[in-house]
């Protein structure tokens, strides 16, 4: 079971430790990462979710993505996190913080709430050569940033819907 440290609206820890299906089922504020990783040819690599994900199963999303358990730090979050999802092992120093953002997604029973530590890697990867998580992971990819950023434009419902953020990360990458 996974527990995570609660929030409050402001992003303070309150103290309380709950199992992250309570955070979820009550609607309580917790942390999670999200990680961009980019191969020297500008293209994204993405991840379907899992068709028996609880939580927007079968959607492209960023290229790994977990919750930060308990105790734990975001960049330490982050690291496991590609670790287990796509099989590649990175450190700290390859890992770029962008921002934090907050963000709420209600899906069905779930109600996420969130503030997210994005991160950035610069990393060529064979995608072939990917070990992927099959509980969390059904495939994986890399596409253009200009293709994913239509994706965001449109707001395609074959991406999870962190619009937002994509956005924020495709203007920050170009500025890079």
């Amino acid at each position: 079971m996974e527990y995570v440290d609660i929030l409050n609206e402001n992003g303070i820890l309150t103290g309380e430790v709950l199992p992250k299906k309570e955070a979820h089922r009550l609607g309580l504020w917790h942390k999670a990462v999200h990680i961009f990783i980019v191969n020297n040819n500008d293209e994204l690599l993405i991840q379907k979710r899992a068709s028996d994900k609880d939580f927007y199963p079968n959607v492209w999303d960023l290229s790994a993505a977990g919750h930060i358990s308990a105790d734990e730090t975001s960049l330490i979050s982050a690291i496991r996190e590609i670790e287990e999802e796509i099989g590649i092992s990175v450190k700290e120093e390859e890992l770029k913080y962008l921002f934090t953002i907050r963000e709420e997604h209600i899906y069905e029973d779930i109600n996420n709430k969130e503030f997210l530590d994005v991160f950035f890697i610069k990393k060529n990867i064979d995608s072939n050569n990917l070990k992927l998580q099959v509980e969390e992971v059904a495939d994986a990819k890399f596409i253009s940033i200009e293709e994913f950023e239509t994706l965001v434009k449109k707001k395609d419902t074959s991406i999870f819907p962190h619009y937002e953020e994509f956005q924020m990360f495709i203007d920050l990458y170009r500025k890079m």
